[in-house]
């Protein structure tokens, strides 16, 4: 889809006007002002010397203001908000989305100044950035000279009183040259949805603030329902690192509205204030018991494709089968039944499973996909653990061995577990191939902190750690010792993918085969 853009022009006075009275707003994920000193004096050098300022992207959607009474939340700034929020700074004018609580340690992290601003004016004076009228340098100094004044006072209503005559003209005209200057703005279309806005907003923002689909989002939930947002949703989202918010909000759209889509005209106000919260509410206790049922993945923080986990979350919450909904959680896995952007997918399935139950969900699967339930130790040796199919045997793997081997590697019980080569890259590089390094066959799961240690040969760690054969055994690590040494890497490999193809098809057999009766 080609998405028609148009480009505007406004001049700066006007921009920091409807930053004032709030024809301009900043979603709740951009709020925070990050910017360090030597930024904003870059920014006011390019506006003093009339470099390029960069284009600012704005989305108007009226949806976003059809049920605020305050009818002031219609533009967004999706690009721009710190150049924008600086604009402010310099001027005076303080914007409506200023909140005086800044985050402190997001300060220091930033190297901003410590002092807490109780007040916009207090915010404009912590940056001493300063223009000297005789030639246009921009410096940052906190001690005055007979040509610099600070960057603030060009925008008061009278020029400093210790200004030399002889500048004051310079004055005048640089203050009504950077007020009537353009900005260029790309306006987004009324009627994209939100989840290109949020990749427009990625990709303008790549090397910048990280924002996801999931922010964007909550701050459109947050734009009816700021409390419930604000005091239960995103708390609980913390606490759940398994979820992905955006794949969580669409499961709760599909079962509240049959549609995910978030931003459309026949929602009513009172779903995204009343009736989201009552099916979070509901679903809730289904999400808590789907991720206790399988040790492995309660804290697990990068499970395999999030519209699988929605789908078994609802089959739990639909049917109260917890086996059930596990086996077709990894079933969807296995199948790619959501590796591509599946929002319409998760639809149709829970759809089908509201109509044709479980048993048809499944036949429309297997008419489809073909359903890899037995594995060779050849495929394992060649999948790659973070890549494709291999990455979902994976995920299995880890499930199949978690209980008993996870923390057998280090005496405490891991916080993090991680995917840890058995054969550190390290050693490996310089001898053999990334694929190679990379085999499925070569990864064990332990805690992280243990994961950072472990760089040697596996023969001289195993002996260092005092790790014993029950812990090589659990972690099914072929117990010949020779195996342990660089040249004998493929040896290795082979024999420990044998020892993971008999533990995943046994696996595969309990949790989904039987289950499903397939």
């Amino acid at each position: 889809m080609t998405i028609r853009t148009s480009l505007i022009s406004e001049p700066i006075e006007n921009l920091v006007k409807y930053a004032s009275n709030g024809k301009l707003n900043i979603p709740i994920f951009q709020r925070s002002f990050i910017w360090r000193e030597e930024q904003i004096k870059m920014f006011v050098e390019s506006l003093i010397k009339g470099y390029p300022l960069g284009t600012f992207m704005f989305w108007e959607n009226e949806t976003l203001d059809k049920y605020n009474e305050q009818k002031q939340h219609a533009t967004w700034v999706i690009d721009g908000q710190q150049r924008l929020t600086t604009l402010c700074l310099i001027t005076g004018i303080k914007p409506a989305w200023y909140k005086s609580n800044i985050d402190q340690d997001q300060q220091k992290r930033r190297g901003r100044p410590s002092k807490n601003p109780t007040t916009w004016k207090e915010l404009t004076e912590l940056y001493p950035v300063q223009v000297n009228l005789a030639n246009k340098e921009v410096r940052l100094s906190k001690q005055l000279d007979d040509n610099y004044i600070k960057i603030t006072d060009l925008f008061r209503e009278k020029p400093p009183e210790n200004l030399q005559d002889q500048y004051r003209e310079t004055y005048y005209d640089l203050r009504a040259d950077i007020l009537k200057r353009d900005i260029h703005i790309w306006k987004l279309p009324d009627e994209l949805d939100i989840f290109t806005v949020a990749e427009i907003f990625k990709q303008v923002n790549k090397g910048g603030i990280n924002v996801s689909t999931s922010d964007i989002i909550l701050s459109y939930l947050a734009t009816y329902n700021p409390d419930w947002v604000k005091n239960t949703l995103k708390p609980y989202l913390k606490d759940r690192q398994e979820l992905e918010p955006s794949a969580l909000l669409q499961l709760l759209f599909i079962i509240g509205k049959k549609s995910d889509v978030f931003i459309q005209s026949s929602v009513d106000k009172d779903f995204y204030e009343n009736g989201i919260v009552n099916i979070f509410n509901n679903v809730r206790p289904s999400i808590d018991q789907f991720l206790q049922y399988e040790k492995g993945l309660k804290g697990l923080t990068k499970l395999t494709n999030q519209h699988a986990l929605m789908l078994a979350i609802y089959s739990l919450y639909k049917n109260k089968d917890k086996d059930e909904a596990f086996a077709l959680y990894l079933l969807a896995l296995l199948i790619g039944r959501y590796t591509a952007r599946a929002f319409g997918a998760l639809e149709q399935d829970i759809n089908t499973i509201e109509k044709e139950g479980t048993e048809g969900l499944i036949k429309d699967w297997l008419s489809r996909y073909t359903a890899p339930l037995e594995v060779t130790a050849e495929k394992i040796k060649d999948y790659k653990y973070n890549r494709g199919i291999g990455k979902v045997y994976s995920l299995i793997l880890y499930l199949a061995v978690y209980e008993d081997s996870a923390s057998k590697f280090s005496s405490a019980k891991p916080q993090i577990t991680e995917a840890h080569h058995f054969f550190p890259k390290a050693v490996l590089k310089d001898k053999y191939k990334e694929d190679e390094i990379n085999s499925l066959a070569n990864i064990v799961f332990i805690p992280a902190t243990t994961n950072k240690k472990l760089k040697k040969e596996p023969y001289q760690y195993i002996k260092e750690k005092g790790i014993g054969e029950e812990e090589l055994k659990l972690n099914l690590i072929p117990i010949k010792e020779q195996l342990w040494y660089n040249e004998h890497y493929y040896d290795f490999i082979s024999e420990r993918a044998k020892l993971i193809a008999e533990i995943i098809n046994r696996y595969l057999t309990e949790r989904i085969k039987s289950v499903l009766s397939i």
